[in-house]
C-alpha cells in the first residue's frame, strides 16, 4: 500500500500540474475527496482516519472550454500521462483513464484518473465527451457535485476543488442503490459518517446549503426527500443497516473504537439539523 499511496500521490501532482488552466472546471470526488476534505479551516478531526483509496475521480462540465490553448487530454500527455482505453466489441471507446507513462498502455494501472461528467438526456451506456478526445464516464448525480465546490489550498499542489460537504453527502446517498450492486455501499457510507462527523461545528451551513439545492432543482428537492428518508432507515437505531456497515468499515483500522452507536446518534443529530 505504501508504493500505491507514492504513486496516487505522483499521479495528483502531474495531473493538477498538468491541468492548471483547468483548475476552476475540475473537482476532485469519490472517496479521495475526505482525504482532503481534512485542509478545509472548517474540519475538525472526527475520532477516526478517512478511508485509504487510490481511486482518482475527477468530475468536470460537458461541455467544458477548451484553456490555456489545450486539450485536457493534451495537457495531461505533456504532463507525462498516457491514456489507457477500454473498447466494445466493434472497437468503440467506451471507458478511457489517464495514468503515469512509466506504466504504459497495455492494461490498466492500479492508480489512474478517469473523469465523470453529468448524465443529460443521453443513454446511459453511452460516454460523455466533453472535450474533443475526452471520454468520459457519464453519470447521473454528478450534477450535484459541481454545484458551488469548495476550495482548499493544498500547499505544494496549490488550490483544489471539492465537491461542497452538503453535496457530498447527498450524491452519495442518491447512487446506494448502484453501489451496493458493485459491493461498495459500506464504504461510502463510511465516507458520509466520517465528512458528517469532521464537519459537525459546521452543520447549521451544511443544512443551509441543503435547502439551497432543494430550491435550486425541483429534480434535486425529489431526491433530498428520497435521500433523507433513506438515511433515516439506514441510521434509525445503533443495530440498523448504515450504523453497522460503518462500524465495521472503520473497526478495520489500529486503535479506532468508534462503536455503532455512536455513529446512530451522530447521523440522528445532523438529520435533525437538517429537518424535514
Amino acid at each position: 500500500m505504501a508504493d500505491l499511496q507514492a504513486k496516487l500521490t505522483e499521479l495528483i501532482g502531474r495531473s493538477w500540474q498538468a491541468l492548471d488552466s483547468y483548475r476552476s472546471d475540475i473537482v476532485l470526488v469519490g472517496g479521495l475527496a475526505t482525504s482532503y476534505y481534512q485542509r478545509h479551516p472548517d474540519f475538525s478531526p472526527p475520532p477516526m482516519s478517512s478511508r485509504v483509496t487510490v481511486d482518482v475521480d475527477v468530475a468536470l462540465p460537458d461541455p467544458t472550454r477548451i484553456r490555456g490553448g489545450q486539450t485536457i487530454p493534451a495537457a495531461l500527455h505533456a504532463g507525462r500521462l498516457v491514456e489507457h482505453v477500454t473498447t466494445d466489441a466493434a472497437g468503440h471507446p467506451v471507458e478511457v483513464c489517464f495514468q503515469m507513462e512509466e506504466d504504459g498502455i497495455r492494461s490498466r494501472a492500479d492508480v489512474h484518473l478517469e473523469f465523470l461528467v453529468p448524465l443529460q438526456g443521453r443513454d446511459a451506456a453511452s460516454p460523455g465527451t466533453p472535450q474533443p478526445a475526452l471520454i468520459a464516464h457519464a453519470l447521473r448525480y454528478v450534477d450535484l457535485l459541481l454545484y458551488k465546490p469548495v476550495a482548499i489550498d493544498d500547499g505544494g499542489l496549490g488550490r483544489i476543488q471539492l465537491p461542497h460537504p452538503t453535496s457530498f453527502i447527498f450524491q452519495k446517498q442518491c447512487i446506494r442503490r448502484d453501489r451496493q450492486a458493485k459491493g461498495k455501499a459500506a464504504t461510502d457510507q463510511a465516507d458520509v459518517v466520517f465528512t458528517i462527523w469532521g464537519f459537525r461545528r459546521g452543520w447549521d451551513d451544511l443544512a443551509d446549503r441543503w435547502k439551497e439545492l432543494e430550491r435550486a432543482n425541483s429534480e434535486w428537492a425529489a431526491w433530498s426527500r428520497r435521500t433523507k428518508e433513506q438515511m433515516g432507515r439506514l441510521y434509525e437505531s445503533a443495530d440498523a443497516p448504515g450504523s453497522q456497515e460503518v462500524r465495521e468499515v472503520f473497526a478495520s483500522q489500529p486503535g479506532v473504537t468508534v462503536s455503532a452507536e455512536d455513529i446512530f446518534r451522530v447521523v440522528q443529530a445532523f438529520l435533525a439539523r437538517l429537518g424535514t
